[in-house]
């Protein structure tokens, strides 16, 4: 309603999904089935203008099926939204209006952003639907209506900046409304209205979601209130990869029972498979640790690195060592 009223008003509006493509996932009705990308964790995500499944990891692609390889049933369902899905649904419910998407697929090739904002932006009662590269660093004056659709999806992230990111790319994309002469609104969808991270970014107030995830991260001994170290594993073979990680879990468990300054100042976390267990036919396996002292962790680190050729020769397992990781996905 929102929508057709800044319609109606010649006003422009942004819709913000942080999910490309059509649907995420296609199930079979009948058996279950999901279709999954064979080199990644992920399911292929369904394209409807170029008819295909992709993954967005690896880039593996097949034509969109009409029936399941398990069962042969055609009950093919299409589960959740991206934002092919959400413009074409636009398009159905105002189709007086002109609607763009800026996503990666549809900004491919040399000034696809520049095109897409001057399209955009020649259009008064526009609307422009995208991904996070739609969230900042876009001073679009004519925006007076934002919309976020399933704002949850960044919060169910395994990782313990879920919340800080959802903070961030909320406040970055409402920021986008309101930039000229008339005042903006933002409309938030989630299942979550009481989480702390889409109250703070309703309110804009930082200070209200800092004081909520600092007890978080105090509470778990999380960054700032600790550094991390990150050892990854990947390999072609699981069997094998996971045998490394084993190994290393046993040798690194060994060190802190053995040293006490180890033992009191650092906390050990895995080793287990990463959230996203195999990406671009690798498998992923991690372990991390913890602790207020980064000199006491980069010496922990250099114990395992010093044994980690001798363990890890002839495997086939690459091993590398993340210091401050950005994310443990």
């Amino acid at each position: 309603e929102t929508l057709a009223d800044r319609v109606r008003q010649n006003q422009q509006s942004l819709l913000f999904l942080n999910r490309r493509g059509f649907a995420p996932c296609i199930i079979c009705r009948e058996c279950g089935h999901v279709f999954g990308c064979p080199n990644c964790s992920v399911s292929l995500i369904h394209h409807q203008r170029v008819k295909k499944l992709q993954c967005h990891y690896c880039g593996y692609a097949i034509a969109a099926p009409d029936t399941c390889p398990g069962c042969g049933g055609i009950r093919l369902n299409l589960m959740g939204r991206g934002t092919e899905r959400l413009e074409d649904e636009v398009k159905a419910l105002l189709p007086q209006s002109r609607v763009e998407r800026m996503d990666r697929d549809t900004t491919r090739g040399k000034w696809g952003h520049r095109s897409v904002l001057n399209r955009f932006s020649a259009s008064a009662a526009g609307i422009l639907i995208g991904t996070q590269m739609i969230a900042k660093g876009h001073d679009l004056p004519g925006i007076t209506l934002v919309g976020v659709v399933s704002a949850d999806s960044s919060l169910n992230f395994p990782d313990f900046r879920a919340g800080e990111r959802t903070f961030q790319l909320l406040t970055q994309v409402a920021g986008r409304a309101g930039r000229g002469d008339i005042a903006g609104e933002v409309i938030i969808q989630t299942f979550n209205p009481r989480h702390y991270s889409i109250e703070a970014s309703r309110k804009q107030a930082y200070s209200l979601f800092y004081e909520e995830e600092v007890k978080f991260r105090k509470e778990l001994n999380y960054p700032p209130f600790s550094r991390l170290i990150n050892f990854r594993m990947e390999g072609a073979s699981r069997k094998k990869t996971a045998d490394f990680s084993d190994r290393l879990g046993a040798l690194a468990h060994s060190l802190l029972r053995k040293e006490g300054r180890f033992r009191d100042g650092i906390e050990l976390l895995g080793p287990a498979a990463a959230p996203w267990e195999k990406i671009k036919g690798k498998y992923r396996f991690q372990m991390a640790v913890k602790g207020s002292s980064l000199t006491l962790l980069r010496g922990f680190a250099s114990r395992l690195i010093s044994r980690a050729p001798e363990m890890i020769k002839g495997s086939g397992v690459a091993f590398s060592v993340d210091v401050d990781p950005v994310s443990l996905l």
